[in-house]
């Protein structure tokens, strides 16, 4: 079990709401940051202390290894950042014990690193530009000792989950199902609807295939090889019906549907394919697109044409 401390002044309540932490990979001038990298370091069941507001009010098991993902809404706190970043999912505790580390700077300055410290040793307040930090076991369990008796679920819970493994992909559904069974708006005879289309299964998924019957880079028709990939993502649409609109999708081989989430393939408004030109001709072919040959999908209703016109605009990358 390793230790981290988040700075999370201006996305805490998306990032707790979400179970999540994100950050770039890279400084805006495209420098790499240590406090970025950490994110690739985490491992399921490592502790997180969440810093806002000059507090620790919550407490984060792990729940993940870092893995790339579109930056979700932060409102105007993200503009800054570049579009591609790493997503951690975290399972976060509010503590009733919240502490004020400046207020105990006095027994906690010396257990602070000397390297890439979270606070000013001298004040006790955060450091800005510092994201995710990594803390030594000393200081990790003086804090645990200030907030008391909430971190024990903390440490069980952590203990359940030492050394699990998940794919990017299982990791990402499994924190959004999270967000849609607890979410009081959603009927509960709706919920189960929307997980089964975050995972491209039923109602979804089958619309999606009776729409387009293939998928137009392989001609693959078997559903067991084939995923509902979605226009508009699942993180950006605006209400449930956008989620689970059949012509927000295109069935698609794994391949295909990494390339369409990552923004390395589009289609423009008649329908035709668009490759990135991060991707070498190559390295397509290695995975069995041509890019010199003619993709196309029917364009078949004006909903449609908005959802390829905001991957184009928004999810791209040209």
């Amino acid at each position: 079990m390793n230790f981290w401390w988040v700075n999370q002044n201006q996305t805490h309540k998306y990032e707790i709401e979400g179970g999540y932490m994100w950050s770039p990979k890279k400084n805006v001038n495209g420098a790499k940051n240590s406090f970025y990298d950490n994110m690739t370091k985490v491992r399921p069941g490592d502790i997180v202390f969440s810093f806002f507001n000059q507090k620790i009010s919550y407490l984060g098991v792990i729940k993940s290894h870092g893995y790339s993902r579109i930056k979700p809404e932060f409102g105007t706190a993200g503009n800054a950042w570049e579009n591609e970043g790493w997503m951690v999912n975290v399972d976060y505790r509010q503590v009733r014990n919240s502490i004020t580390p400046k207020n105990h700077i006095g027994d906690l300055k010396n257990l602070l690193p000397d390297k890439y410290s979270p606070l000013q040793k001298n004040t006790g307040k955060g450091l800005q530009g510092v994201y995710l930090a990594s803390i030594k076991i000393p200081l990790a369990e003086k804090l645990l000792g200030l907030i008391g008796e909430d971190t024990l679920p903390v440490l069980s819970e952590s203990l359940e989950h030492q050394c699990e493994a998940k794919t990017d992909l299982e990791a990402e559904e499994e924190r959004v199902a999270k967000i849609i069974k607890k979410d009081p708006t959603i009927p509960e005879t709706e919920k189960e609807t929307l997980v089964k289309a975050r995972k491209g299964q039923g109602k979804f998924r089958n619309e999606v295939l009776d729409l387009h019957i293939s998928c137009p880079f392989t001609g693959v028709t078997n559903p067991i090889f084939l995923k509902a990939g979605h226009l508009k993502p699942w993180s950006k649409c605006e209400n449930n019906f956008e989620r689970l609109d059949p012509l927000n999708g295109i069935p698609l081989t794994p391949v295909a549907d990494y390339l369409l989430d990552k923004g390395y393939l589009t289609f423009d408004s008649k329908g035709y394919a668009l490759f990135s030109n991060t991707l070498k001709t190559p390295e397509l072919k290695s995975m069995g697109i041509d890019p010199s040959k003619i993709y196309k999908i029917k364009i078949l209703d004006h909903r449609q044409e908005q959802y390829l016109e905001y991957h184009r605009h928004n999810i791209f990358v040209e």
